[in-house]
């Protein structure tokens, strides 16, 4: 599911709308889009990024890739009917309360980062 997402999120033009209808959707992280520009993402359902740790994307140093992470993007909205959630299952990336940060330091993903964005509406 994660790189039909990220098939999906590159193939986005000027003007188009994603919809995630209200029901849930299972994927990794490491969603990525750059470059988005005049888009509308409306998420009415609920986005579950896995619990699978050893199978989490990983950059070449091994650290995890973001859930979902925006680069260069312009005029872009995510919306909602106050019904979308991001589920990031953090319960396992953070695990026994403070021990787990020991463990893992920073090396977890973030729900949803932006880099180097602007005109970037969350409502």
């Amino acid at each position: 599911n994660g790189r039909l997402l990220n098939k999906t999120l590159a193939s986005l033009e000027s003007g188009d709308e994603l919809l995630f209808q209200n029901k849930t959707y299972y994927t990794m992280g490491g969603i990525q889009a750059d470059g988005l520009k005049d888009v509308v993402i409306r998420i009415e359902g609920t986005i579950e990024y896995s619990d699978d740790m050893k199978q989490w994307p990983r950059r070449q140093d091994n650290s995890v890739l973001e859930c979902l992470s925006f680069t260069n993007a312009e005029n872009v909205t995510f919306t909602s009917s106050n019904k979308g959630v991001f589920q990031g299952n953090g319960d396992t990336w953070w695990g026994i309360p403070g021990v787990g940060y020991l463990e893992r330091t920073e090396n977890r993903p973030r729900l949803f980062h932006m880099d180097t964005c602007k005109s970037v509406l969350v409502e």
